[in-house]
């Protein structure tokens, strides 16, 4: 399939007058919107009927891999429309992507001190369309030049609260976003994660300093220039 998809967004800084970096940032933005239109081979199936069926489930359990999907529809297609060819309606089909509304607001009460929340709402612009979970967070950080604490509080679906722990020393961050599944012992426990990121921008060019230390090279003069944090 052949598809286009872009984001926008805006973030807005309200610098500080003494030695924070900023008072507060807040960032809007609309993430995966566009669609993709599958038309090599695809098919589209409509199953639709008033009546009560009763489904044999044993029909189903050996059914495997691609030929298995192909012949799970036309079994389905016979018990809820009686006709194995029935369901199919069309050899492309357009999907829209998982579009998400994002807003964040982050504020700094002390140079090293910050305080972020984040919401993410999933928008349904079409009718066939990936699903994708609403997200809401609260994360109270320390952020020190070379090392960091983070303690994320995060809500999914508005019905599941994670709490995570994650520790930056220079460039590596470690943490997990669901500290508290290894200690329930009350849960059906199956799993927790944990992430790891590595990150670095040792890169200076004509006096500009993108690694944020270090001296700088000699060039030309750069006054007025201001060099942006991402």
């Amino acid at each position: 399939g052949t598809g286009v998809g872009f984001d926008i967004g805006a973030v807005f800084t309200n610098e500080s007058d003494g030695d924070k970096k900023y008072d507060y940032k807040l960032g809007f933005s609309l993430m995966n919107i566009g669609s993709i239109k599958f038309d090599q081979d695809a098919q589209m199936h409509t199953l639709s009927n008033d009546d009560f069926r009763k489904l044999a489930w044993e029909n189903y359990k050996g059914l495997q891999g691609v030929d298995g999907l192909d012949e799970g529809i036309k079994l389905l297609s016979e018990e809820l429309l009686d006709d194995r060819e029935s369901s199919l309606s069309g050899n492309e089909f357009t999907m829209n992507l998982p579009t998400t509304l994002n807003l964040s607001a982050d504020v700094s009460f002390h140079k090293w001190v910050y305080l972020n929340a984040a919401y993410v709402q999933p928008l349904r612009l079409g009718s066939i369309q990936p699903g994708v979970s609403s997200h809401f967070s609260i994360t109270p950080r320390f952020e020190h030049r070379w090392w960091g604490a983070y303690l994320p509080l995060v809500v999914n679906n508005w019905d599941q609260l994670n709490v995570g722990m994650a520790a930056r020393i220079g460039y590596l961050t470690i943490g997990t976003e669901n500290f508290g599944s290894i200690f329930n012992e009350n849960s059906n426990f199956r799993g927790t994660e944990f992430f790891m990121a590595l990150k670095f921008n040792p890169f200076t060019i004509k006096g500009l300093n993108f690694g944020g230390g270090g001296k700088r090279r000699k060039g030309r003069s750069v006054k007025g220039v201001k060099c942006y944090n991402f």
